[in-house]
């Protein structure tokens, strides 16, 4: 018996590790990081793939669309339908560029200063891409 038929799970351990992309990581980062430079519309176009209005036929849509502008602020439908009918990546990439160019002072990069890529916290220590370290530097 070889050591595959032993250990399939194994084979599962192969899959390759996403690419790192760093248009991808900026965005994810700055989204994530940073919502209180967010518009009402573009939290509700960023965070939910289908448009949530509160002039939907279901009950607990209309009620989740309530929550929402009372949390976040009044949106319209119309709004938010535009904002949908855009590509959700190029319209998160739009809300990057955005936030980057009116708070320049305001948000911060953590990059890892080996490798120069983009680190999962702003508090991070260690890249999680190339393991580098930097906790008493």
């Amino acid at each position: 018996m070889s050591d595959a038929d032993r250990r399939p799970y194994l084979i599962a351990c192969t899959v390759p590790v996403a690419e790192y992309v760093d248009e991808f990581a900026l965005t994810q980062y700055v989204l994530k990081h940073f919502p209180q430079f967010l518009t009402p519309l573009e939290r509700r176009a960023c965070a939910y793939t289908t448009p949530i209005l509160s002039s939907d036929d279901s009950a607990k849509v209309r009620t989740l669309a309530t929550k929402l502008n009372d949390q976040y602020g009044f949106v319209p439908d119309s709004d938010i339908i535009a904002a949908c009918a855009t590509d959700r990546y190029a319209f998160m990439d739009h809300t990057r560029d955005r936030i980057l160019a009116d708070h320049p002072t305001d948000v911060f990069i953590n990059r890892c200063p080996e490798c120069s890529r983009i680190v999962r916290t702003l508090l991070a220590k260690q890249c999680s891409w190339c393991k580098h370290k930097w906790h008493t530097a």
